[in-house]
């Protein structure tokens, strides 16, 4: 039996992003359980997720949460040259199959600024 073409028992993210705002409206980044700092996260551009220096695997799946309610845009590229791999729907998109090679920078837009105490989760399977 197999959960979205991998044999049940054997998917394994191996790398977690969480965009977390707090009360406050401030959010930080945190890659793996480590936080890295604030970041800003709203509708002005693209947030990184991961650096084309830190994606050193490839990405066959990704898995989305997102608590904030309103649709986010999912790119890849060089700052300010983005382009749309897919749009993150509220509530999250499950698991999906898109492939993303290593060295490739991943970033997210919302296109409405999240509201307070929401989350975005993003998990990346080989």
């Amino acid at each position: 039996m197999s959960y979205f073409g991998i044999p049940r028992g054997r998917r394994k993210s191996f790398s977690q992003v969480r965009l977390v705002t707090d009360s406050g409206g401030i959010t930080t980044r945190y890659r793996d359980g480590v936080s890295e700092g604030v970041v800003t996260y709203d509708t002005t551009g693209y947030t990184e997720l991961v650096s084309d220096v830190q994606n050193t695997q490839n990405v066959n799946q990704i898995e989305i949460f997102d608590s904030t309610g309103n649709t986010a845009l999912l790119g890849t590229g060089a700052a300010a040259s983005e382009v749309v791999l897919i749009h993150i729907t509220p509530g999250g998109n499950g698991v999906i199959g898109l492939r993303i090679d290593a060295g490739t920078r991943m970033a997210v837009k919302p296109l409405i600024t999240p509201a307070i105490n929401t989350e975005l989760v993003i998990n990346f399977y080989d």
